[in-house]
């Protein structure tokens, strides 16, 4: 019979807690399954947080525009997974690099442009 339970992480007498022949391991089953919690009753997985800044067309769509800069404060970008759409369901590392090169590029762009209007002063103006 395979027995379950996630975790990782130590136990008390140092050997890893998802070892099955592990006491500390045996204890935290035990307590798990006396507070009512069944196998796979309960999702545990790992949370990358996406979607929470969403890039879209309009202020209506999304937080920040496809460039990455945010509707309300010029030059003020967001480049992280908080831009997707919706969580990926996924790792993000690959398509993360991918929007964030994207992005990158249009601050190298917004930069060179405010570099020459400001005589090298990097400016941050509210449209709130």
């Amino acid at each position: 019979k395979r027995s379950w339970g996630g975790g990782g992480g130590g136990g008390a007498d140092g050997t890893a807690a998802s070892n099955s022949n592990s006491p500390a391991y045996k204890k935290w089953l035990d307590k798990v399954k006396s507070i009512g919690i069944k196998e796979n009753g309960v999702g545990l997985f790992s949370a990358h947080q996406m979607g929470t800044c969403k890039m879209g067309v309009s202020r209506e769509a999304g937080a920040v525009r496809p460039t990455g800069e945010t509707w309300e404060i010029d030059n003020l970008f967001v480049s992280d997974t908080s831009v997707f759409p919706t969580p990926s369901g996924v790792n993000p590392m690959v398509t993360l690099a991918g929007v964030s090169y994207g992005i990158s590029q249009h601050i190298k762009r917004a930069t060179a442009r405010m570099m020459t209007k400001t005589s090298s002063r990097v400016t941050m103006q509210s449209k709130l």
